[in-house]
């Protein structure tokens, strides 16, 4: 579980995975008033509850017998920095699907400020290049 620490927003390339889309079924969207306004994931309570790793472990699964410390009732914080890294990555992975106008799995390379392109599919998924 443990990794390099990514600079989410630099990244050249990125693989959209199923469990981003399993994140952003979840995702509360709302509206905020800054500016203009505009629709934006609730950022209190972005997959329903403001007990935001909860809510990511039961989404994706985590097992909570080896990530939660039930002594010290909380979350160990390797599994911490994996929930945060992954809440980063819904960046990136909506940014893919609006952009693409696609779900398809796989990886996708930064063609422009806020614009990606399909390069690779998950051949594990039946996906064809």
């Amino acid at each position: 579980m443990l990794g390099r620490k990514v600079d989410w927003e630099s990244v050249d390339e990125f693989e959209l995975k199923q469990v981003h889309l399993d994140l952003l079924k979840e995702a509360v969207i709302g509206w905020t008033k800054w500016e203009f306004g505009a629709p934006c994931i609730d950022p209190k309570r972005p997959y329903g509850n403001s007990d935001v790793f909860d809510d990511i472990a039961e989404i994706i699964k985590l097992d909570k017998k080896e990530c939660y410390d039930f002594d010290e009732e909380d979350w160990k914080e390797e599994c911490v920095e994996f929930m945060e890294d992954l809440h980063k990555q819904i960046q990136i992975a909506l940014e893919i699907i609006l952009h693409c106008q696609s779900f398809k799995l796989g990886k996708y390379k930064k063609i422009g400020y806020g614009k990606w392109e399909y390069i690779e599919g998950d051949k594990k998924n039946g996906d064809v290049e």
